[in-house]
C-alpha cells in the first residue's frame, strides 16, 4: 500500500493535474441487498500519499445507496456516542496534519427521497408532511439534532479544520429545511451533481445566493452535449465544466469520477507467506474476476463450476502461464440513481483501450495508452486508426456474446411503475438534438 500510494497514485494525481484528494473509497459490493464500499485511507497512507485531502467521518448509513442499515435515532444518546467515537478515532489524530482541508459526512443522504434499494425503509421524513407548517418545523428539528451532534463531535477534537457536511444530490429534492439547518454547523455546502456543465452552475449559484455559503461540487461525471447533438464523455467535458464552475464566485472545489485508466486500474495486493515471496510485481493483465478462483486454490478447494476469471497464483509466485489473457472486456451498466453516466463497454490490452457507449449519441473512444497514458487524446476519429477501431470494436461484441453481456437488463420505474420520475421544479427533458431532424 505504501509503494503504491507514493510511487503510483501520488504522482499519478498531480501528473493529471489534481491538487487534492477527496473520496478514497471504493465499492466492494454493489447489489440490490447489499452494496458496500471499502474504508477510507488512514492517517498513515494520507501522509504516504503526501496530497491535500478531504476525510469522510461514517457519522450514518442513509446514503442514497445504502440497501441495509435502518435509520439512526438522532435524538438518542447512543447516536450521539457513536458520533463522539467516530470524531474520536479519525479527528483528534488528523486534527494537527497541515495536509487535512475539511471532513465530509453522508454520500447522497436520503432525507425525503429513496432509491428502489431502500424503499423498505423509506426516506428519513416523510415529504408530505412538508405540505405543512407543523411538518416543516419537525423537519427542521430532525435535521438541526443531527448537524449539531456531528458537528459539536468534530469540534470537540478538532476545532480548525473545514466541516464539508454532507454531500447533497442535486438531481433529487433537497428540503430548504435541511440546508437550514446545516447552515450553522457546516463551512461549505456539497453537492453532487451528474449534469452537463450549465446544469451543474446552475446548482451551486442557486445555493451561494441564497445561502451566501461556499459550495463545493463534490461528485461529478458528466455527460457534455456537444453542438452537433453527439455526445463526449472525454477529458474535454471534465475540462468545461471546470471551466464553468472556476468563474462562480461561489463555488470552491472540484470533485470527479467517471472507463478510464484512473476508475478501471485499482492495485491488486497479495499476502500471504507460505505461498507467496514478498515484493514481487505482476504485469500480466488482473482482473476482479480472477479473485474468486485465486482464493479457493490458495485454500485447496476445487472450484464446482466453470469461472470466467483464472487463478492468479502461479503468476504470482512467479511461475510461467502458458496461454495468459491479452486483452480485457470491461462493463459498466447505466444506474437508475447516476442516469448521465451511460452504460459503457471496452475492450483493454496492453496497449489499446476501445469504449463504447450505449445508449446515447456518443463518440466512441480508442486511446494508445503507451504514448498517451492518461488518455487525453481520442484515436476514435483518426482515419490512421480507423481500421484498428473497426477491428476491436468487432472483437468486443465478440466477447459480449460470448459471456451473455448482450442481454442487457432492463429496470422497471419506481414502485413498480413504467414512468421515470423527475423534479418538476428543476430543468425540462432534453430537447431531441436538431441536427438529427429534417424538416419537411
Amino acid at each position: 500500500m505504501e509503494r503504491w500510494l507514493k510511487e503510483a497514485v501520488g504522482p499519478d494525481l498531480k501528473a493529471w493535474g489534481f491538487n487534492t484528494v477527496g473520496w478514497t473509497q471504493e465499492v466492494v459490493t454493489r447489489g440490490p441487498t447489499n452494496h458496500r464500499h471499502s474504508r477510507a485511507f488512514t492517517f498513515e497512507e494520507y501522509q504516504w500519499l503526501d496530497m491535500p485531502y478531504c476525510h469522510q467521518l461514517p457519522f450514518a448509513d442513509f446514503h442514497q445507496w445504502d440497501a441495509e442499515v435502518p435509520h439512526a435515532n438522532f435524538a438518542a444518546s447512543e447516536w450521539a456516542d457513536w458520533c463522539d467515537y467516530v470524531a474520536r478515532e479519525n479527528c483528534a489524530r488528523m486534527r494537527d496534519d497541515p495536509k487535512l482541508i475539511g471532513y465530509f459526512y453522508i454520500d447522497c443522504p436520503t432525507w425525503i427521497d429513496t432509491r428502489p434499494e431502500n424503499e423498505w425503509k423509506g426516506p428519513l421524513f416523510d415529504p408530505e408532511k412538508l405540505k405543512t407548517d407543523t411538518g416543516r418545523k419537525e423537519l427542521l428539528d430532525l435535521a438541526t439534532a443531527y448537524y449539531r451532534t456531528t458537528h459539536k463531535a468534530i469540534r470537540r477534537y478538532d476545532p480548525h479544520h473545514l466541516i464539508l457536511g454532507d454531500r447533497y444530490e442535486a438531481g433529487q429534492p433537497i428540503a430548504d429545511e435541511v440546508i437550514a439547518a446545516a447552515l450553522p454547523f457546516v463551512d461549505v455546502l456539497s453537492f453532487q451533481h451528474l449534469a452537463p456543465p450549465g446544469k451543474v452552475a446552475a446548482n451551486p449559484t442557486h445555493w451561494h445566493e441564497r445561502t451566501g455559503k461556499p459550495t463545493l461540487l463534490a461528485d461529478h461525471a458528466a455527460v457534455i452535449n456537444q453542438p452537433d447533438g453527439s455526445a463526449r464523455h472525454d477529458g474535454e467535458g471534465y475540462a468545461t465544466t471546470l471551466e464553468t464552475l472556476t468563474s462562480l464566485p461561489g463555488c470552491v472545489g472540484y470533485h470527479l469520477c467517471g472507463a478510464y485508466e484512473a476508475s478501471i486500474r485499482v492495485p491488486l495486493i497479495m499476502h500471504c507467506p507460505d505461498l507467496l515471496p514478498a515484493g514481487r510485481v505482476v504485469q500480466e493483465m488482473a482482473a476482479n474476476i480472477d479473485i474468486a478462483p485465486t482464493i479457493l486454490a490458495a485454500v485447496g478447494v476445487r472450484a464446482e463450476r466453470q469461472f470466467h476469471g483464472r487463478n492468479l497464483l502461479p503468476l504470482a509466485k512467479g511461475e510461467h502461464v502458458d496461454n495468459w489473457r491479452t486483452e480485457m472486456l470491461y462493463e459498466y451498466f447505466w444506474e437508475r440513481w447516476a442516469p448521465s453516466t451511460p452504460t459503457l463497454h471496452a475492450l483493454l490490452t496492453p496497449r489499446w483501450k476501445y469504449v463504447r457507449a450505449y445508449g446515447l449519441w456518443d463518440v466512441a473512444e480508442l486511446y494508445d495508452l503507451e504514448s498517451d497514458p492518461h488518455e487525453l487524446h481520442n484515436l476514435f476519429t483518426a482515419p490512421e486508426h480507423h481500421a484498428r477501431a473497426m477491428q476491436m470494436d468487432k472483437r468486443l461484441f465478440e466477447l459480449l456474446s460470448e459471456t451473455g453481456g448482450d442481454s442487457i437488463p432492463l429496470h422497471r420505474g419506481w414502485n413498480g411503475s413504467a414512468k421515470e420520475e423527475r423534479n418538476a421544479r428543476q430543468s425540462p427533458w432534453a430537447e431531441f438534438p436538431k441536427s438529427m431532424t429534417v424538416e419537411e
